[in-house]
């Protein structure tokens, strides 16, 4: 047998050189984290309740599959808490404070506020269903 030698120096291969490998079929392209939140950023953003500002003190976002995203937050005062997802599926998040736990569901596609008073201690929660991303942000009393 005769290996064929292509273009490049040392390949041994019987494919030609230039000939590209095949690709996976998926009709879905990767999208980076940052470009796939544009939607959820958009949702999150689009509502300010009235006697808090516009600027965040925290915000993130993540994969809306991702589980035990915790937000941590050392504030005084009223504050609101703002979550929003896009995609398909629902995320949940859990609010630790001293006058106990509160559980909170959204369904991808909305968003809500929660107002709070004090230290911020959350969970977020997506499940492995989802698609889509989840965003927050935290908003101080004006």
């Amino acid at each position: 047998m005769v290996a064929l030698v292509s273009g490049c120096s040392g390949s041994t291969t019987d494919q030609a050189h230039g000939t590209p490998a095949p690709q996976p079929t998926t009709s879905a392209k990767a999208v980076p984290l940052d470009e796939a939140a544009k939607p959820a950023l958009a949702l999150v953003q689009q509502y300010v309740p009235a006697g808090f500002n516009a600027v965040p003190v925290a915000s993130e976002y993540d994969w809306a599959r991702n589980a035990g995203q915790r937000i941590s937050e050392n504030l005084s005062g009223e504050s609101a808490l703002q979550v929003a997802c896009s995609g398909t599926g629902s995320v949940s998040f859990t609010l630790h404070s001293a006058a106990g736990e509160t559980r909170h569901g959204i369904s991808c596609g909305k968003a809500t506020t929660i107002q709070f008073k004090g230290n911020l201690d959350a969970v977020i929660d997506g499940a492995a269903s989802n698609s889509g991303v989840v965003a927050w942000r935290v908003l101080p009393a004006a």
